[in-house]
């Protein structure tokens, strides 16, 4: 399969605490903080569903390689130093086709 980062030479990382669940206390625990890189970054708001299916505005969204662990809730650092919870986490995989791979990381 092509790799959209690859295919275009995206050239810098993130940061991403991929989000294990709740603590007995409720809090959120999260994984340990892993540098994913090459990863596209567009800072810029829209209008998606989040998981949860509100309608809601994100801040940015990060487009990373498929196999990038980043479940729902998950903190991510962009290299602006703005760090978003992920609302939305979309696999974009090919199914047999040459086509661009990736993961979308939306949220805010």
């Amino acid at each position: 399969m092509t790799d959209l980062l690859d295919m275009h030479g995206a050239g810098f990382g993130v940061v991403i605490e991929a989000y294990r669940g709740k603590d007995a206390g409720g809090g959120n625990v999260y994984g340990p903080p892993v540098e994913v890189a090459p990863v596209w970054v567009d800072e810029r708001h829209r209008v998606l569903r989040a998981a949860t299916g509100e309608t809601v505005t994100v801040t940015a969204t990060v487009y990373a390689a498929v196999a990038t662990d980043c479940p729902v809730d998950s903190r991510v650092t962009l290299p602006s130093g703005q760090q978003i919870v992920a609302l939305s986490v979309a696999r974009r995989e090919g199914g047999g086709f040459d086509v661009p791979e990736h993961v979308e990381i939306a949220g805010n």
